[in-house]
């Protein structure tokens, strides 16, 4: 049985004042949920720090929206692994929608953050999905077997056991099971067992940016 998973990305959102006021917010809210599920939060880097202390003896997790896969160095503007443990996280965002369309990052480059933040001790939050272009060109499996296998390359079964994996597209949850979306035209089905066989019993599969009221059955 799959243990749920609640996550927050906060994208670049809030100030030092309010990034401290949601983050007491969410413990408190959730204090009901922890032990049912895992709760994250993915702040700004610079407010990392403030929100840690913010969630006190919580057991709300604290992630990072991106790391760079280089240990230390002349890498201006990126942060690594190292830097987020020391200031407590225990996940992080890899491969988000927005550093791959926007900021242009390749397969190769998240499968290279990929392994630095496992082999590091982080938990990745591992998030593939298509364009809107692409899901209504039908190329919705394709493009996401492609981020997943060339995203996970080399990285064992073992090595993918924690994984956390967010699909983008706003209507459609890929997992083993159905999901049905009510006032959509298409229900959302995506057979991980076809492109990963070893790594579902592991996977926890997660939909963060969903826009529509969302009634699951079956998953697990």
């Amino acid at each position: 049985m799959r243990k749920p998973f609640l996550g927050g990305n906060w994208k670049m959102n809030t100030d030092s004042k309010s990034a401290v006021e949601l983050a007491k917010g969410v413990a408190e809210k959730c204090a009901s949920l922890l032990g049912k599920c895992d709760v994250a939060v993915c702040p700004p880097f610079v407010y990392l720090p403030a929100v840690k202390s913010a969630l006190g003896s919580s057991a709300v997790g604290l992630g990072a929206q991106d790391v760079y896969f280089e240990a230390k160095g002349a890498f201006t503007g990126e942060v690594s692994t190292a830097m987020l443990k020391d200031v407590g996280c225990k996940y992080v965002l890899i491969g988000h929608s927005e550093r791959r369309h926007v900021l242009k990052e390749s397969n190769e480059l998240i499968n290279k953050k990929l392994i630095a933040a496992i082999d590091a001790g982080l938990l990745p939050i591992f998030c593939v999905g298509e364009l809107l272009e692409e899901r209504n060109a039908n190329k919705t499996e394709a493009v996401v077997k492609e981020q997943i296998e060339k995203g996970m390359s080399g990285i064992s079964a073992d090595k993918a056991k924690g994984f956390i994996e967010e699909t983008d597209g706003a209507e459609h949850f890929r997992s083993p099971r159905w999901l049905y979306i009510p006032g959509s035209p298409s229900i959302g089905r995506f057979e991980y067992e076809t492109i990963i066989p070893d790594h579902p019993s592991y996977v926890r599969i997660h939909e963060l940016n969903c826009k529509k009221q969302l009634v699951c059955t079956g998953i697990q």
